[in-house]
C-alpha cells in the first residue's frame, strides 16, 4: 500500500521533516492538450530545479483547471498542492498553506479518509512545524497519522516520519514525557514490520538507544524518587536497544563480528552517561577494541582508531589508564608517513569528549544592568591538564551577573578533553577560550532586581 501512495509523486530535494512535503505529483492526466503541456513543463522545470519558471507554470495549470469542468476533484487538489509545494520551495509559506487547505477541502469532498489526505495533510503540517505554528502542526500530523491507520493499519511504516516529526514538536513545547511514548511507537511499528529479531531493525534500536540516553540524562541522578525511577527506565531502554541489537548481530554473525564494533561504543556511551555504571562502560570498550585488533581485515589505522576510543572512555571516567592508551595510539602510528594525518587529527589540538556540545545557557529575565539590546556573555579562558580535565579557569570579560559567571565557570571545570599530544605523551594545553552567550526569555521591569540562576 506504501508503495502504491507514492506512484504519482516526484521528490524535489528540501529540507522538509517529512517526504510528503518534498514531493510532486507527477501523475495527473489531462484531457485538455494545453493543460498537459503545461503539466510535462512543470515536471521538467523542477528537475531542471528553474523553480521560479516552476512556480509560475504552476500557477498557470491552476488558474486553468479552476476553469475547467472536465477537471475532477482529485487532480485539481493534486495541481494545488503542486503550486503549494513549489511556494513552499520559494520560501512562501502563506502561499504554500492556502492551497493546500483548499487542496484538502476539495479531497474531503470526495471521502473524508481518501488516501490522498496523507501527503497533503503531512505536507501542510511540516509546512506549520517549520514556521513555528507547532500545536496546530501537532492536530494535523495526527490527523494524517489517523488516515495512515485506515488505509494500512495501526503498525503502518508509512506514519515513522510523521512520528518522528511529533516527537520534535512535543520537545519544543516541553512535553517530553509524550515524546517517550511517540518513540516507544515507533518500535512497535518497526518490529511488526521486519521482526523483533530482525537485522533490519537495528538502525531504528541505535536511534532508539541514543534517544533514551539523552532522555535519561536529561534527569539528575539526584532527583527524587519518583524522578529517578523514570530516569533509571529511560536507561534500561537506551541499554536494551544496544544489547538486542548486539545479539541479533552475534546470533547471525558471530561474536568477533566487526558490525559489532558500532552497537558496543554506543552501549559503552550510554554506560558512562548512566553514571552508576562505568566499569561497564569501560568493559565494553575493551571488548569493542579486542574486535577490531583482533580482526585480520584490520590495519594500524582502524587499531588505532578503535584504541583512541578505548582511551576516551578512560578519560571519561577518570580512569589513569587512559594516559598510557593514548600514548599507545600515538606509537602505534609513529613512522608511518601514511598515518601522520590521522595522528595529527587525533592529537593536535585537544577534543572535547564532555559534554559534546553546550546547551546556551537561559535566563528568565534580562538583567537591570544590561540594555535590552545587548547580548549577554561570558568570555573564559582555561587550561587542559595531560589527564584530560579542565586546570586554571579565568574570566576573560563579561557582562552577566556575578552568580551567572561562577555558574559558568564552575561548569567549565566539568568539561573533559582527549588531551593534546607532543612526541608521545599528552601534554598541557593553555590559553583555551569560549565565550558564551545568553538567551534571555523577557525583559525586566526597570524598577525590578532578581536575577535568576540559569540553566546549564
Amino acid at each position: 500500500m506504501i508503495r502504491k501512495l507514492f506512484q504519482g509523486l516526484i521528490i524535489l530535494a528540501t529540507t522538509s521533516p517529512v517526504l510528503a512535503a518534498n514531493a510532486i505529483y507527477n501523475d495527473i492526466v489531462f484531457q485538455d492538450p494545453a493543460l498537459a503541456t503545461l503539466q510535462r513543463t512543470l515536471i521538467r522545470q523542477l528537475k531542471d530545479e528553474d523553480l521560479i519558471s516552476a512556480s509560475e507554470t504552476a500557477n498557470k495549470i491552476v488558474e486553468q483547471v479552476s476553469n475547467n469542468l472536465d477537471v475532477n476533484s482529485l487532480n485539481y487538489a493534486k495541481v494545488l498542492t503542486n503550486s503549494a509545494l513549489v511556494d513552499w520551495k520559494l520560501e512562501q509559506p502563506e502561499l504554500a498553506l492556502a492551497s493546500l487547505k483548499l487542496a484538502i477541502a476539495h479531497t474531503e469532498s470526495i471521502s473524508p479518509f481518501h488516501h490522498a489526505l496523507f501527503e497533503m495533510l503531512v505536507a501542510e503540517a511540516a509546512i506549520e512545524h517549520k514556521t513555528g505554528n507547532l500545536e496546530h502542526a501537532a492536530d494535523t500530523y495526527r490527523r494524517a497519522q489517523h488516515i495512515s491507520h485506515r488505509i494500512d493499519g495501526v503498525y503502518t511504516q508509512l506514519q515513522i516520519p510523521v512520528i518522528d516529526s511529533l516527537t520534535e514538536i512535543h520537545i519544543r513545547l516541553n512535553s517530553p514525557y509524550k515524546a517517550d511514548q511517540e518513540q516507544r511507537l515507533k518500535l512497535k511499528v518497526v518490529e511488526q514490520t521486519f521482526g523483533a529479531d530482525d537485522e533490519g531493525i537495528i538502525p531504528t534500536l541505535s536511534k532508539l538507544g541514543s534517544y533514551f540516553a539523552v532522555r535519561g540524562h536529561s534527569f539528575s541522578s539526584r532527583a527524587d524518587s519518583q524522578t529517578r525511577l523514570y530516569r533509571d527506565g529511560l536507561f534500561r531502554d537506551a541499554i536494551d536497544m544496544f544489547d538486542r541489537s548486539i545479539a541479533i548481530l552475534e546470533n547471525k554473525y558471530g561474536a568477533a563480528d566487526l558490525r559489532l564494533v558500532e552497537p558496543l561504543i554506543e552501549l559503552s556511551k550510554v554506560r558512562f552517561l548512566q553514571g552508576s555504571s562505568r566499569t561497564q562502560a569501560e568493559l565494553t570498550m575493551e571488548r569493542a577494541y579486542a574486535i577490531v585488533s583482533n580482526h585480520p581485515s584490520s590495519d594500524a589505522a582502524d587499531i588505532a582508531k578503535a584504541l583512541v576510543k578505548l582511551g576516551d572512555t578512560y578519560t571519561l571516567t577518570s580512569d589513569t589508564r587512559n594516559v598510557s592508551t593514548y600514548e599507545a595510539v600515538w606509537a602505534l602510528l609513529d613512522n608511518q608517513p601514511e598515518n601522520e594525518q590521522l595522528r595529527y587529527q587525533l592529537f593536535s589540538v585537544p577534543k572535547r569528549l564532555y559534554p559534546d556540545k553546550t546547551r546556551q545557557p537561559v535566563l528568565s529575565t534580562q538583567p537591570v544592568t544590561v540594555p535590552d539590546d545587548e547580548e549577554l556573555f561570558v568570555e573564559l579562558e582555561y587550561v587542559v591538564n595531560p589527564t584530560g580535565r579542565v586546570g586554571t579557569t579565568k574570566i576573560v570579560d563579561s557582562n552577566v551577573p556575578n552568580e551567572q559567571r561562577k555558574l559558568y565557570r564552575s561548569y567549565i571545570g566539568t568539561l573533559k578533553y582527549r588531551p593534546r599530544m607532543a612526541d608521545g605523551h599528552p601534554v598541557q594545553t593553555q590559553g583555551l577560550a569560549i565565550r558564551q552567550t545568553y538567551q534571555v526569555l523577557q525583559s525586566v521591569p526597570k524598577n525590578s532586581t532578581p536575577i535568576p540562576s540559569g540553566d546549564y
